[in-house]
């Protein structure tokens, strides 16, 4: 703030200073836009807008997202016990020797895909000469 009566014209700048129009320019002067995260404006900024969502599967109060994370054992136990859950549980590269074993089996064409596409599956793989 500088006072009506100091008209010496010198203004010193202030790089946390908001500019006149309220946005705010960071150290450099240049505009960040602050978006909230998660928000449509953060997701059309990032170009996150018009990509589709992953499919969400929950069954039991267990969820496809879980399915493809859990390195809990006895989580990955239950979970194997429905069938729309397998093949998020193929895709969990944490899983122990014998349900990648029983995935394989399945003989199921979008189980299969996710289990050649995960990386723990192949390093089972290698280490069990499959």
């Amino acid at each position: 703030f500088t006072p009506m009566g100091d008209a010496s014209g010198a203004v010193a700048a202030d790089p946390t200073a908001v500019a006149a129009d309220g946005f705010e320019d960071d150290a450099t002067g240049v505009y960040t836009p602050a978006f909230e995260p998660g928000s449509v404006f953060d997701k059309v900024s990032k170009g996150e807008f018009d990509k589709p969502q992953t499919p969400m599967v929950e069954v039991d109060g267990l969820t496809s997202e879980d399915a493809r994370h859990t390195t809990d054992m006895t989580l990955q136990f239950e979970m194997a016990r429905h069938p729309e859950l397998l093949p998020f549980l193929a895709m969990n590269p944490a899983l122990y020797d014998d349900l990648y074993a029983w995935l394989a089996a399945q003989g199921d064409a979008d189980i299969d895909e996710a289990l050649a596409h995960n990386v723990g599956y192949q390093d089972y793989r290698e280490a069990t000469g499959k």
